[in-house]
């Protein structure tokens, strides 16, 4: 065996030169450069695209026996435009369906900017298949937006109206829909956007029976905020896109306020559970920590004593 090198003390604790030291920071500099490329080619690239189905239990105090097990499929936020491609939705619209739902619920933004896209968001979305059907509410990019110019898009609402309903998808404008299975009966109640303006939360429950049960659909989470007297077993919502970018450490990076604390998930809530989905498309393409969703619930019927948790599967 080879005598081990000596080295001298001399020459042990001699300093590191310059050139040595700047060979460290530019290894350094290039680890943390690279670092710093992956993930913005993961979040810009990858994320976006990548769909996850969430799946969840809900035992639901006041849900009828008969209805024990229906499930939902939701979906929301689909952008269609220039940045989100057709083909996002398609994938989004299959994955819903392999699901087997009995029930299907869109919760609104299906174009981004304009009228260019309706007809072709519209045609995806008749391939949707569930036996209760498939009920929709619009977002606040299906409205007219104000611009420098003026109002944008004007009569968008009642085109997306139309093409969503000449395709067999119920679209609720504050109003209740009362759906039935096995014998048992239930209320779809969906409300406009809170942002248009139009939002009326009472003429949307009108006429309802004080106990019934009621699946509440609603773009923008903090219409739960709005049920004053009202109850809904469970609400549905998106809006969000979940923050897109959810650095960690400093949580989702583009809400502010309490939008922050509803970025997406499960929340119970004194008017009932509130879901907030992250959406299939987005504004800006980027989302890192926040993949596009197709979320589904199976709502299970369980006494007030019961009732704790929902289940993420």
């Amino acid at each position: 065996m080879r005598p081990k090198r000596q080295v001298p003390d001399s020459q042990r604790d001699r300093p590191r030169s310059a050139s040595s030291r700047n060979s460290t920071r530019r290894r350094g500099l290039a680890y943390w450069l690279g670092r710093a490329w992956a993930h913005w080619t993961y979040a810009r690239h990858v994320e976006p695209h990548w769909l996850e189905v969430t799946r969840w239990q809900l035992p639901l105090a006041n849900w009828p026996e008969a209805l024990d097990g229906l499930r939902i499929a939701h979906l929301t936020d689909f952008h269609v435009g220039r940045r989100v491609p057709l083909s996002l939705l398609v994938e989004a619209v299959d994955l819903a369906n392999a699901q087997k739902p009995h029930l299907i619920a869109l919760t609104g933004d299906f174009v981004h900017a304009g009228r260019g896209y309706v007809e072709q968001v519209a045609e995806v979305l008749s391939r949707l298949r569930a036996p209760l059907g498939v009920v929709a509410v619009l977002g606040n990019h299906d409205f007219a937006k104000r611009t420098r110019l003026g109002w944008a898009h004007s009569g968008l609402p009642l085109r997306i109206e139309a093409a969503l309903r000449q395709r067999g998808v119920r679209v609720l404008r504050n109003e209740a829909w009362q759906v039935e299975r096995n014998g048992a009966a239930f209320y779809v109640v969906g409300v406009d956007d809170l942002w248009s303006g139009r939002c009326d939360v009472q003429a949307a429950f009108r006429g309802i029976p004080a106990q019934a049960p009621c699946l509440l659909l609603a773009h923008h989470p903090q219409t739960i905020e709005r049920l004053a007297g009202h109850r809904a077993i469970l609400t549905l919502s998106g809006h969000t896109h979940g923050g897109q970018v959810n650095w960690p450490g400093l949580g989702p990076l583009f809400l502010g306020g309490k939008m922050r604390r509803w970025a997406t998930g499960l929340f119970h809530q004194r008017n009932g559970w509130l879901y907030v989905n992250r959406g299939v498309g987005y504004g800006l393409r980027l989302r890192y920590r926040a993949r596009p969703e197709v979320a589904v619930f199976t709502l299970l019927s369980r006494n007030e004593n019961r009732l704790a948790h929902g289940r993420h599967l």
